[in-house]
């Protein structure tokens, strides 16, 4: 389970990305606590790179 809360802090890229590509290719090194988001050019998908205590989870979906 994952929960999201005030402690975090998010990161929206502004531009697009191409949701083929891994999440390897989408993020940068992370700190604790940190939510990073991408959409796609239609803003119908969106990934998440979501590092906690636990590690590093990903997160996708097709809204």
């Amino acid at each position: 389970m994952v929960s999201f809360g005030r402690n975090l802090r998010y990161y929206v890229y502004e531009g697009w990305v191409d949701m083929r590509m891994s999440f390897v290719g989408l993020g940068r090194t992370g700190l604790e606590s940190d939510v990073y988001i991408f959409l796609n050019r239609r803003r119908t998908q969106v990934k998440m790179l979501v590092w906690g205590t636990s590690g590093l989870r990903t997160l996708s979906a097709i809204v």
